[in-house]
């Protein structure tokens, strides 16, 4: 994995909030990688009040 630098903001984009189990539990351990490494994610969702919601991170609407 590539270094983050601490307090970086590191924007991951995917089909998450489609409440597909796989992709959730990918997004998952992106999230776990960034925030070991202090740093601040937020995520592009299908539906950013259920991906809000399964992992308490910062969520912008896919078609935002």
């Amino acid at each position: 994995m590539t270094a983050v630098t601490p307090g970086c903001r590191v924007v991951i984009g995917g089909w998450y909030g489609a409440a597909n189990l796989g992709d959730e539990m990918i997004l998952g351990a992106f999230l776990e990688w960034i925030r070991e490494a202090d740093g601040v994610p937020t995520v592009i969702s299908v539906n950013p009040h259920y991906t809000r919601g399964m992992h308490d991170v910062n969520v912008v609407g896919y078609n935002d």
